[in-house]
């Protein structure tokens, strides 16, 4: 497995493309009768990681607002079961969890802002999403490098706060 220095020092000194080689491809199938993924509801389908024994249904469904407007959309999922219920998964040594992301880093051209500054942010000793970069494929399209990282949500593994007398606050725009 790439680890983010790394990509980042061969990027730097010229051996990106042999690198971006090496990701882990995160290929997702959606269901044939549905023409494209939307943010309005969940499209069902499956997916699979290579370098990872990863692979199950999943729920997709486009993850943003002004962003939906850029030529590369970011994702929020569910991993399920074969019953369409939602199943804990580890994904890419990610600890177990049902909600995850694939972030599109479109704005950041330099494709590693976010994942830098959670790496620093888990580094000190504080929450922030852990990440992983993938190469994402729909319906076998490629749709270039994107950030896997967990959703945030009140969790043991992921912000690990009790409900009394704490909250997450989501600031939107």
């Amino acid at each position: 497995m790439v680890k983010f220095c790394e990509l980042f020092f061969l990027t730097i000194i010229g051996f990106g493309k042999d690198v971006f080689g090496k990701l882990p491809v995160f290929s997702i199938s959606i269901d044939n009768h549905v023409s494209s993924i939307v943010k309005e509801y969940e499209v069902l389908g499956n997916f699979s990681i290579t370098n990872d024994t990863s692979s199950g249904n999943l729920g997709i469904k486009l993850r943003g607002s002004s962003s939906l407007y850029f030529p590369k959309n970011s994702y929020r999922f569910e991993t399920r079961d074969k019953n369409n219920s939602d199943v804990d998964m580890s994904l890419l040594g990610l600890p177990k969890e049902e909600d995850f992301v694939l972030q599109a880093p479109y704005v950041d051209k330099t494709l590693m802002r976010n994942v830098l500054v959670y790496d620093l942010s888990n580094s000190m000793g504080r929450y922030a999403s852990r990440t992983k970069f993938v190469d994402l494929q729909i319906n076998g399209e490629y749709r270039g490098i994107y950030v896997l990282m967990e959703k945030l949500k009140r969790d043991k593994n992921r912000i690990d706060i009790s409900k009394k007398n704490s909250f997450i606050l989501k600031v939107d725009r």
